[in-house]
């Protein structure tokens, strides 16, 4: 499909739906960060006033034998991409600047299902990269997915016996949940191997350091 054929069909779906419930958003392409860029320019300069949000996919690492650092690297990514959205919401409709939503529709440490994907160290990439999501913007980020079965998946819940149990990716959002604030603040550090993110709520300063090294200290 080509981005101006999806974006016909988008209009159709939004008018659609927005006829029965004005009060919805509605909002795509849905596009992985890597590939089919080239739909958001379409989207906005042809259908600009009727989206709500502008989705796209996430995912850091894309193959098994990545090395390990990739994962972290990826996080780097994310910036340089939003900066584009913003420049395309400035050309497209400068006048909904503040209004037009960022949603990561869906993310995840790695692509590939494997064994690796429920490691506590998944739960690093997670901590840091719900901050970097919030240091750039973004409005919306489901992540894929919640459950998963006992051999393999995404799920920040894995099935054992009749139960769920949590994997490392569940305890990011703990963390997040219950240690951090509701506003991001302004934070760096000097050393390559560590992420920081800084929070406040009311008059506490939270601040969480992730170390992406498996051997220094």
């Amino acid at each position: 499909m080509t981005a101006e054929k999806y974006v016909q069909i988008y209009k159709q779906f939004a008018r659609a739906m927005k006829a029965v419930d004005p009060t919805i958003k509605v909002g795509g392409p849905s596009c992985d960060i890597d590939h089919h860029e080239d739909y958001f320019e379409p989207l906005l300069r042809l259908a600009g006033d009727e989206v709500d949000f502008l989705s796209l996919h996430f995912y850091s690492l894309r193959d098994s034998l990545a090395p390990e650092s990739n994962l972290f690297d990826g996080l780097e990514n994310l910036k340089p991409f939003t900066d584009r959205l913003d420049a395309l919401v400035k050309k497209y409709q400068p006048q909904r600047i503040d209004e037009i939503e960022y949603a990561i529709t869906e993310w995840n440490s790695k692509l590939p299902k494997d064994q690796d994907a429920y490691r506590l160290f998944n739960g690093l990439w997670f901590s840091a990269w719900i901050g970097e999501m919030m240091a750039c913007g973004v409005d919306l980020a489901t992540v894929w997915d919640m459950f998963s079965g006992a051999d393999n998946g995404h799920g920040i819940l894995v099935r054992q016996g009749n139960t769920y149990v949590p994997t490392g990716r569940y305890w990011a959002f703990w963390l997040w949940s219950h240690c951090m604030g509701d506003t991001l603040v302004a934070s760096s550090v000097n050393d390559d191997r560590l992420h920081v993110h800084a929070t406040r709520k009311d008059d506490t300063l939270s601040i969480m350091v992730m170390n992406e090294s498996r051997t220094a200290s």
